[in-house]
């Protein structure tokens, strides 16, 4: 019997001996993994240190100068450009009266006139900041996710300025003034350019997403020449959001190396030991309270192991294996990305499983999951870029095609046609990698369209995918239609409905029943009923497309 228990408490004694034995071969594993890792893509010129990536801003820099302006500017009221008052059909910012203010009775253009000459001098100021090399703050890197990003959210602000100020130039008739202040906005979004961080990159997005709908605006004016036109068409944001993205991949990666180093980064993932408002756990009273008792101090024990022996022995083992495995996987996705954007193809990137974690074993999972987390939230990026990207194409081909029109009195029979005096090459769509679809119909008219993130290309049909929503937009439709210029019935008419809602406090919009009867979204058959404000479905809609 004493010789059982002598084996027993032997190998109870070299059970943690072995544990530890492990723990520390695993160590030693992850510092030659990571080792290894970094000189393959530093070999392969596709890694850099974080304190090059991160390179703080030359003496050339108008950050302080752009902050400072920044708060001096007040946000403006603007009309909402390209505003789709129905499938197929927008009206500009310059033709409507009144719209929606941040705060307030309905916005004007006499008021917009009034921030205008209130606001030149900080405008002025911004354009000055913008204008030097660099507008841009340093990032501090060390501290992972805990870092400060400043400065972005004045360079929102100032694009929305900058677009306020086009619009109401553009009204005065002075497209000199416009067009310059749309550099402006193009700096603006420039100026984040090498920035490698996601949310950078996803303001940088938001500007441009500002400046395209003006820019279709502006190209609708009447009064301006084929040279505006042409300097419309320079103004427009970049067409690189895919390696800006790319980009910002290094960054979080550098971000998230930071972070696991920290421990204050695992005390942030885990609840504290003290859920909820009372820090002390109470003793149950009785047998109704002995269950939520026994949860809450389940939920507590869990959690306490978690960051406090748990995760210190992940740090000691993995941590290294876990930063080699993530920045092989942000290599992967990285090479997925930049293979999407050099094909111009949104369908060409298998996303889903880019960082293995369906291919991972349990053993893995363990040692990896922190990547899963972390890559898995930057999936909707390449979307994004590629997106704006296609936006940016449908946008310049309709100046394009408004600039041949205006030469020849027709509009082109294909897009072939405008290449390479009015475009630089046939513009694609980042959808699928295809040229943008175009039709030219019997009547003169034109229709140009991306055939969306559903990749099916429905003919140039402008149905939205919700037409009962109470807001729409032109990408979210069975095809991305580039809308035409509403007539001026259909824009009294809509305005006129407009002014009603504004005056029973309603700012949404919901789709005219009679425009979508007018371009055969709804039958000419249904309901007379005006309160109807959806479309059939797809089977029902009558054959005529809008034009």
């Amino acid at each position: 019997m004493n010789r059982h228990w002598r084996w027993a408490a032997g190998l109870t004694l070299a059970l943690p001996v072995l544990i530890v034995l492990a723990l520390y071969v695993e160590r030693w594993r992850g510092r030659h993994e990571l080792a290894a890792t970094l000189a393959d893509l530093r070999a392969q010129g596709r890694y850099q240190p974080p304190e090059v990536l991160f390179a703080p801003p030359g003496m050339s820099n108008g950050h302080l100068r752009m902050l400072k302006a920044s708060h001096a500017l007040n946000r403006p009221d603007a009309p909402a450009s390209m505003r789709v008052i129905t499938p197929g059909r927008a009206v500009e910012a310059g033709r409507q009266t009144q719209w929606k203010a941040l705060k307030g009775p309905p916005a004007t253009w006499e008021a917009l006139e009034a921030w205008y000459r209130d606001s030149h001098g900080a405008l002025e100021a911004l354009r000055d900041a913008f204008a030097l090399p660099e507008c841009r703050s340093g990032v501090d890197w060390r501290r992972g996710f805990s870092v400060r990003f400043t400065g972005l959210t004045e360079c929102k602000k100032a694009a929305q300025g900058f677009v306020a100020a086009a619009l109401v130039s553009a009204r005065n008739g002075d497209p000199g003034a416009a067009l310059a202040w749309m550099h402006d906005l193009q700096a603006v979004e420039r100026s984040m350019e090498r920035d490698p961080l996601l949310i950078s990159q996803l303001v940088r997005t938001a500007c441009a997403s500002l400046a395209l709908p003006v820019a279709w605006d502006l190209s609708q004016r009447p009064d301006w020449s084929d040279a505006d036109l042409l300097a419309l068409q320079r103004a427009l944001p970049s067409t690189n959001f895919v390696r800006g993205y790319v980009a910002s991949l290094w960054g979080e990666a550098a971000l998230w190396g930071a972070s696991v180093s920290d421990p204050r980064y695992f005390e942030a993932l885990s609840l504290q030991w003290f859920a909820g408002s009372d820090p002390e756990l109470t003793i149950p009273s009785g047998l109704d309270e002995a269950s939520e008792f026994a949860s809450d101090l389940f939920a507590r024990t869990r959690n306490a192991l978690q960051s406090k022996v748990w995760h210190p022995i992940w740090c000691f083992a993995w941590l290294d294996q876990a930063q080699a495995h993530h920045l092989r996987s942000t290599d992967e996705l990285a090479r997925e990305w930049q293979a999407a954007g050099d094909q111009h193809s949104l369908q060409s990137h298998s996303a889903g499983d880019v960082h293995g974690a369906q291919r991972l074993g349990p053993y893995d999972t363990l040692r990896f999951w922190l990547t899963s987390i972390s890559l898995g939230a930057l999936e909707s990026g390449l979307a994004r870029a590629l997106r704006l990207e296609t936006e940016r194409a449908l946008i310049e081909t309709g100046i394009a095609i408004q600039r041949f029109t205006r030469r020849h009195g027709r509009a082109p029979q294909d897009l072939d046609e405008l290449v390479p005096e009015w475009l630089g090459a046939l513009p694609l769509d980042g959808m699928d990698g295809q040229p943008l679809r175009y039709r030219r119909d019997s009547e003169g008219t034109w229709r140009l369209w991306s055939v969306g993130e559903d990749f099916k290309d429905d003919g140039g049909d402008p149905t939205p995918l919700n037409p009962g929503a109470p807001t729409f937009h032109w990408w979210r439709a069975r095809d991305a239609v580039l809308p035409v210029r509403a007539g001026d019935a259909e824009v009294a008419e809509w305005q006129a409905k407009e002014e009603e809602k504004l005056k029973q406090g309603k700012s949404s919009y919901r789709m005219d029943p009679l425009l979508a009867r007018r371009y055969g979204l709804i039958p000419q058959s249904a309901t007379n009923n005006p309160s109807t404000n959806t479309a059939p479905p797809a089977d029902e809609r009558a054959s005529r497309a809008p034009k």
